[in-house]
């Protein structure tokens, strides 16, 4: 049996700051269509997603969280827990 070790891994939605030209999408759409197409394509689930923007600062305390969670995770694994 082979076991493939799991590698977490996130989806970052840049540039939500940015303003939409006529008939295009609002940010939150785009990520609610592109979620909808992961699981039409056969994901069971949906990774962890962030909307991002460097302009504005957006989003950044959320990914630094999900950093950290990941690297506290990481640290009980190799101690065993």
């Amino acid at each position: 049996m082979c076991v493939l070790p799991q590698v977490p891994f996130a989806i970052a939605f840049t540039k939500v700051d940015a303003a939409k030209r006529g008939g295009e999408p609002a940010p939150a759409a785009n990520m609610a269509a592109f979620k909808r197409d992961l699981l039409a394509q056969g994901w069971e689930a949906v990774p962890a997603c962030f909307a991002t923007s460097a302009k504005d600062g957006r989003g950044r305390s959320e990914v630094l969280a999900y950093l950290a969670s990941l690297r506290e995770l990481h640290e009980e694994e190799a101690a065993g827990l």
